[in-house]
C-alpha cells in the first residue's frame, strides 16, 4: 500500500503541475477569450435587433466573418489538417451559418490533435492578430509595443499571486492603451476611425460556435496530456523548471491581451448604443 500511495501522489502531483502549467501559459488569454466570445454574441444579438441582419451583415459582419473563417484555415494549415471544403463569406438563412471551414485530421498523430485546440479558438487568436497589425499602419508603432512585457515572478510562491500580478498589469496597460489611443492627435486622424471600425468588425464576428467549442475542448484534453507524461517523467529532476518556461514565454504576450480587451472594450461600446438608442427613439416617439 505505501508503493502504491506513493505512486498515486506522485501522479496527482504531476497532474496538477499540468494544469498549472496550462494555467501560466494560457489561462488568462482563455478568460479573455471567452469573455470576448460572450461580448461578441451579445452584441451581435443587439446589432441584428437594430439594424437588422441584412445590413449589420453588409457593413460589419462581412469582413469578420472572413477574418473568422481564415482565423480555422491558418491553423489547419500549420497543424496539417486537410481541408475539404470552406466558404469565408456564404450567409444561409436556413442554417443561420455564416461561413464554415470543413477539415479531417490524422486521430493518431498528437500534434493534429492538438492542432483541434487552436483551430477551434482560431478567430480570436487569428483576429486578434490582424487587429494588432493594423495598429501598427493605421494608428502607429507604439501603441502596443510601448506598454512594456508581463512580468516575471518565482512561481514556487503560488499561481494566485501570478494571476493576480497579470490582472493588475492588464488593468494599468488598459489605462495606458486608452490615453495612447484618444489623443487629440489620432482623434483627429482618419485612420483612427477606421482601425476602430475594424476592431468592431472583426472583433464582433469573433464569436465561437458550439462545434468550434468542442473542437478546441479535445485539442485541449491532448494538450493537458501530453504535459502530464513531460511532468510524470520530469518532475522529480526539474520541478519548476516547465512552469518558469512558460512564464518566460508568457512575456510575449503583451501585446496580444491588450488587443483582446480593446475589442472587448469596442464591443461593450457598441452593445450600450444599440441598447440604447431605440430606447431613446421610443421614448422620443412618446413624448411626440
Amino acid at each position: 500500500m505505501g508503493i502504491l500511495h506513493t505512486i498515486l501522489t506522485y501522479l496527482w502531483n504531476a497532474l496538477m503541475m499540468s494544469l498549472q502549467q496550462i494555467f501560466i501559459l494560457i489561462g488568462p488569454g482563455l478568460i479573455l477569450a471567452f469573455l470576448l466570445n460572450y461580448v461578441a454574441v451579445f452584441v451581435e444579438k443587439r446589432a441584428y435587433g437594430f439594424m437588422g441582419q441584412g445590413v449589420y451583415l453588409t457593413f460589419f459582419g462581412g469582413i469578420g466573418t472572413i477574418i473568422h473563417e481564415l482565423g480555422h484555415a491558418f491553423f489547419c494549415i500549420v497543424f496539417r489538417h486537410e481541408i475539404i471544403d470552406m466558404e469565408l463569406f456564404s450567409p444561409n438563412p436556413k442554417s443561420g451559418s455564416l461561413g464554415y471551414v470543413k477539415h479531417s485530421y490524422n486521430p493518431d498523430s498528437n500534434y493534429q490533435v492538438i492542432g483541434n485546440f487552436f483551430i477551434g479558438i482560431g478567430p480570436i487568436l487569428f483576429g486578434s492578430t490582424v487587429i494588432y497589425f493594423c495598429s501598427k499602419y493605421l494608428v502607429g508603432e507604439n501603441l502596443f509595443s510601448s506598454l512594456g512585457s508581463l512580468p516575471v515572478k518565482s512561481f514556487t510562491t503560488g499561481y494566485w499571486d501570478y494571476f493576480l500580478e497579470i490582472t493588475k498589469y492588464i488593468y494599468l496597460s488598459v489605462k495606458s492603451l486608452t490615453f495612447q489611443l484618444f489623443t487629440v492627435e489620432n482623434l483627429s486622424n482618419w485612420k483612427t476611425y477606421l482601425f476602430l471600425y475594424l476592431v468592431f468588425c472583426i472583433g464582433s464576428s469573433i464569436t465561437l460556435s458550439p462545434p468550434d467549442i468542442k473542437s478546441a475542448f479535445l485539442g485541449f484534453a491532448s494538450i493537458v496530456g501530453t504535459l502530464f507524461f513531460i511532468n510524470v517523467v520530469t518532475m522529480w529532476t526539474f520541478p519548476n523548471q516547465l512552469a518558469n518556461i512558460f512564464a518566460h514565454i508568457t512575456q510575449y504576450y503583451t501585446a496580444f491581451y491588450m488587443v483582446m480587451v480593446l475589442v472587448i472594450l469596442m464591443n461593450l461600446i457598441a452593445g450600450v448604443v444599440f441598447m440604447v438608442i431605440p430606447k431613446v427613439k421610443e421614448v422620443a416617439s412618446h413624448t411626440i
